[in-house]
């Protein structure tokens, strides 16, 4: 498989179903996933179709509201998908109970089979995980293209 990690244009949202499939060929349980970007800029449509291609049967909405959501994984790489959306918190405070769950959920991440996505990652501060995939997501020049890029941090 060709590596993918880099800058990645897409003409338009749906081009970034390949990235989507080509992400959850990579994941197992323990991974956690931050995206980052502007607001409309593909965040939860790629949640939708990462948690598709890792075997999601339910509908994915953004838990902007409810801050988590869980959903039970049909594919071999993991059995749960965790989504978090962190859009209504300004950033997570150093020792505050959201920062200790956070933690708590990444660390215990591979044990349970787990693979956490987290929008708007960039409000974690330094609650973020030793390891992960970060997917930052750009407005592009033209209508409705993307810039994407994608880094594994290890």
């Amino acid at each position: 498989m060709e590596n993918l990690e880099g800058e990645i244009v897409l003409p338009d949202l749906q081009a970034l179903e390949m990235i989507a499939i080509r992400l959850a060929e990579q994941l197992t349980g323990g991974d956690v996933v931050l995206l980052k970007g502007e607001l409309g800029a593909g965040k939860t449509t790629f949640t939708q179709m990462l948690a598709h291609a890792l075997g999601a049967q339910e509908r994915v909405p953004s838990p902007t509201f409810t801050i988590e959501a869980r959903y039970p994984l049909s594919g071999a790489q993991a059995q749960e998908l965790v989504h978090i959306d962190l859009y209504r918190l300004s950033s997570l405070q150093g020792g505050s109970e959201d920062t200790l769950h956070f933690q708590e959920l990444f660390d215990g991440s591979r044990e349970q089979g787990r693979i956490v996505v987290v929008e708007w990652a960039e409000r974690l501060g330094s609650t973020a995980p030793p390891s992960f995939w970060e997917l930052q997501f750009k407005h592009g020049s033209s209508g409705n293209s993307r810039t994407v890029i994608v880094t594994h941090h290890v």
